[in-house]
């Protein structure tokens, strides 16, 4: 039977664990953020920053699969998204007015 990639993810995100994904994730962030600068500067392709962009989100989609684990993250995290988005909505808001 062959895998889907949620299946593939899950099975490197239990090989790696939170705190080894977590800090995949600031490496790859950073690896993203410097190939999407040379791109907007004309010093590399698009494919370059889709590349670690792809990467930045495999981990993120790792982390969401430990994240459903643990409940006491899952509340944190939920409660620290929401403060977030109202906070951009409001300034959107601001912005409008």
């Amino acid at each position: 039977m062959k895998s889907n990639s949620s299946d593939k993810i899950r099975l490197i995100a239990e090989d790696n664990g939170l705190p080894g994904i977590l800090n995949k994730l600031a490496e790859e962030c950073a690896e993203y953020s410097a190939a999407r600068l040379k791109y907007i500067l004309g010093e590399c392709e698009e494919e370059k920053w889709i590349s670690e962009l792809a990467d930045v989100m495999i981990c993120i989609r790792q982390i969401e699969f430990h994240v459903e684990r643990n409940s006491v993250l899952k509340a944190k995290l939920e409660e620290e998204i929401e403060r977030k988005v109202d906070r951009q909505i409001r300034r959107i808001n601001d912005e409008k007015a």
